[in-house]
């Protein structure tokens, strides 16, 4: 038997999710099963469990592979502060644009359905949110004033989450709206936002 090395492993599971997306994108979610995506990477079907628990865990993989890579490599530093925290949240969501929208809104509606049996996927979905909003808190921290002010990097970085969320949802179920205008609508929101924290902001108004 040939001995499987770390970058079998690798590859293994890099074909295991790449499959799988082209699946879920074709039948559905709901609809695709773990013996078909080991059909198609031509591996046995206990393989498969071998990379990822359950099925969900596959899908967690895409949504991760889709929307966390990259992130640093995309944002240089050179950027303003303002749009690196406005990048946290768009970033992700951009390289989800290069899947149909259709994808997304079934991966939506299965995860809903989904939660009413077993709510893992859910809570699994919203963790991966919940990283950008930390994240995003992070950066206020250092980018941001909140001194004479009742907000907190934290209650802003969660408002930032609602905003983009209300409008990605205004943006996956409605076929008309491209995603230039939704980002553009986003990033004028969230620039607004933050104006009235961001040093350079705060300074003049002090100094006046």
């Amino acid at each position: 038997m040939a001995r499987i090395t770390p970058e079998n492993k690798s590859e293994t599971r890099a074909a295991i999710i790449k499959e799988s997306m082209k699946l879920f994108n074709d039948f559905g979610y709901a609809k695709t099963n773990t013996k078909t995506i080991a059909q198609r990477c031509n591996i046995a079907e206990g393989t498969v469990f071998n990379y990822f628990a359950t099925k969900d865990d596959i899908l967690m993989a895409v949504f991760e592979d889709l929307s966390s890579r990259s992130y640093f490599t995309e944002t240089p530093s050179s950027i303003h502060p303002l749009d690196k925290i406005i990048d946290i949240f768009m970033i992700p969501l951009r390289n989800l644009n290069r899947i149909p929208k259709q994808f997304v809104m079934d991966i939506m509606i299965s995860a809903m359905k989904l939660s009413k049996k077993n709510n893992t996927l859910l809570h699994k979905l919203l963790a991966l949110d919940m990283s950008y909003i930390k994240k995003a808190e992070e950066y206020m921290k250092v980018s941001l004033a909140f001194e004479q002010s009742e907000m907190t990097p934290q209650l802003l970085a969660e408002v930032f989450y609602s905003t983009v969320a209300t409008e990605y949802l205004l943006y996956i179920f409605n076929e008309t709206i491209p995603f230039v205008e939704f980002e553009n609508t986003v990033r004028n929101k969230l620039r607004i936002l933050m104006k009235p924290y961001h040093k350079d902001f705060c300074s003049s108004v002090q100094q006046g």
